[in-house]
């Protein structure tokens, strides 16, 4: 048997050669539990649609990054070559005891057993990760089931409104065309439901400013060029009178309507009787003022008895330095007369107004000629609204643009002086 001097140091020596074994045997079994662990997440990851299978990646990927490395740093025996729980020494390179070396403070932040609970506060961080995704993508689900319910339930009212809205249609098509009319198909047409589409009607001498001297219209490039205005047409105009004694009270003409302009007579007619008579084998319609200041609408028509003029009543001594609105509207055999949207005259002839015998040639609509303007311009003109239709009422009261303003006829600041017109 040996002397005391001969004996091991201290039986922590003999320990720690024991223990070494131990250290490294627990240390194995760790990291090959580690390394089952991060299989898991891919064998979950891979059922998983596409669209969470980077999320979770993105996720799991740090959990499981720092797991072997946990397990590189941990594996130390317990007695020797890396910390302590119990205070051993902190470098790897101090081989003492556990047993000689108890001054030592804790390093608990380094010690294998303590990355053993972080370890397992990751595992349990990592089950709950893969319930909260397994109850997003339940979420999801739900959500998608209710988007499908909402869109098929919209798809069955569209479906059902776009059927019943075709039946009504077709009844209303046959009762627009066996009973009643439904459809207006333009302004003042019959009908309940107007139906959008092209007027047909212009506004003209617009420009506030005088027209020139027997302007025509319609113009040749108008969608109302080449109707006929003969017996279905109607005309609504701006006037405004300045004075009576400086212009020839027997020729003050205000429009007319002919295939061609009018040329001066020579010489100029002294009486109204003679004006009218020298206009009727020259015009089909004309409006004019007499020496007594009277509105007239006169329609030289052909009949199988030669040549007729109608005439309406008079209206009586409009009014001067004050805007006017007349409109006519010509229908078959009759013809009405419209003082600012009030019925003044109407009048139903004997036979179907024609274009009168010395005429020819499509008919057109023209502001007055100089001549009848002599020797100073006092008739004021603006605002020519034109349909190549009978008008109602309504439309009547209802037409655009409203009745001219004195500012809008560009009247001549003397009114003694010649009136200034447009060039074309």
């Amino acid at each position: 048997m040996s002397s005391t001097n001969e004996r091991p140091t201290a039986i922590g020596e003999i320990l720690a050669a024991t223990n070494r074994g131990f250290g490294s045997s627990v240390t194995r079994a760790g990291q090959n539990a580690l390394a089952v662990l991060q299989t898991v997440p891919s064998a979950i990851v891979s059922t998983l649609p596409k669209a969470l299978t980077s999320t979770v990646q993105q996720a799991a990927k740090p959990l499981f990054v720092s797991a072997p490395q946990r397990a590189a740093t941990s594996s130390t025996s317990f007695f020797s070559g890396g910390p302590s729980w119990f205070g051993g020494p902190s470098s790897a390179s101090t081989a003492s005891s556990w047993f000689t070396n108890t001054s030592a403070k804790p390093a608990s932040s380094s010690s294998w057993f303590t990355s053993t609970p972080a370890a397992a506060v990751s595992t349990s961080s990592i089950g709950s990760s893969w319930f909260s995704v397994g109850a997003m993508f339940s979420g999801s689900q739900a959500n998608a089931q209710d988007n499908m319910a909402s869109s098929a339930y919209w798809l069955n009212v569209t479906y059902y409104f776009m059927l019943y809205s075709f039946i009504i249609f077709l009844i209303l098509i046959i009762i627009h065309y066996t009973i009643t009319p439904v459809f207006s198909m333009y302004p003042g047409s019959p009908g309940v439901i107007p139906i959008p589409g092209s007027t047909n009607d212009l506004v003209y001498w617009k420009k506030k400013t005088q027209p020139p001297f027997s302007d025509p219209v319609p113009k040749q490039d108008d969608k109302l060029y080449g109707k006929s205005y003969v017996n279905m047409f109607s005309y609504s105009i701006d006037i405004y009178l300045t004075d009576m004694t400086n212009s020839n009270p027997n020729t003050r003409l205000i429009l007319y309507k002919s295939s061609a302009p009018i040329t001066a007579p020579d010489p100029i007619p002294t009486t109204t009787d003679a004006f009218i008579d020298y206009m009727k084998t020259r015009t089909s319609m004309m409006m004019y003022l007499t020496n007594t200041n009277d509105l007239v609408v006169t329609i030289f028509s052909s009949s199988p008895s030669g040549d007729k003029r109608y005439n309406s009543a008079p209206i009586k001594n409009v009014p001067l330095f004050t805007p006017f609105r007349i409109t006519v509207v010509v229908e078959d055999r009759m013809f009405t007369t419209y003082l600012n949207g009030k019925q003044v005259f109407q009048r139903i002839v004997h036979d179907l107004i024609q274009t009168p015998s010395g005429l020819s040639g499509m008919q057109l609509f023209y502001s007055s000629p100089e001549w009848t303007n002599t020797p100073n311009h006092t008739i004021y003109i603006q605002n020519f609204h034109l349909w190549s239709r009978p008008i109602t009422y309504k439309e009547i009261v209802s037409a655009s643009p409203s009745l001219a303003q004195v500012k809008d006829f560009g009247v001549s600041p003397d009114s003694e002086t010649k009136c200034v017109t447009d060039s074309l």
